[in-house]
């Protein structure tokens, strides 16, 4: 069983992270999301970043919204992926079907980038998006 670090905005998009979670599941692995971590003895930034060293496959799912922004300008997502990408995770990107502006749209860029980026999955509903995790997590 693999451990799937589950990446995206949650306020607004929990029935796509929910969707995103049964399709680990089905696949017989567990499914790690941040809303589910508890209480820890340290910071969310932390708590976020040891989960995504401890995953065995980094799972982005980008929607219109751009999240929470760190100091250093980035979202929280941003910051999980850079993680991932650094030490190496397999990474599996999914896109909604939707238009996206600023620094969202920015970040999209650099997951989907052609050279350094990922092939990535679109889907608009959250049905689409547990069969494209299925379909993904089939390959890594």
């Amino acid at each position: 069983m693999k451990r799937i670090f589950v990446s995206s905005v949650i306020r607004g998009f929990e029935t796509f992270r929910a969707a995103a979670k049964a399709g680990v599941e089905l696949m017989g692995h567990r499914a790690v999301l941040s809303e589910e971590f508890g209480a820890r003895a340290y910071s969310s930034r932390q708590a976020c970043l040891t989960e995504v060293e401890q995953s065995d496959v980094f799972l982005i799912i980008l929607g219109a919204e751009f999240g929470v922004e760190t100091e250093g300008g980035i979202s929280v997502t941003q910051a999980e992926f850079r993680h991932a990408c650094a030490l190496g995770k397999p990474v599996l990107a999914f896109v909604q079907d939707v238009d996206v502006q600023g620094n969202q749209a920015d970040f999209r860029r650099e997951v989907e980038d052609f050279d350094s980026g990922f092939f990535r999955a679109t889907f608009s509903t959250p049905e689409q998006l547990k069969d494209e995790v299925v379909r993904g997590l089939r390959q890594v």
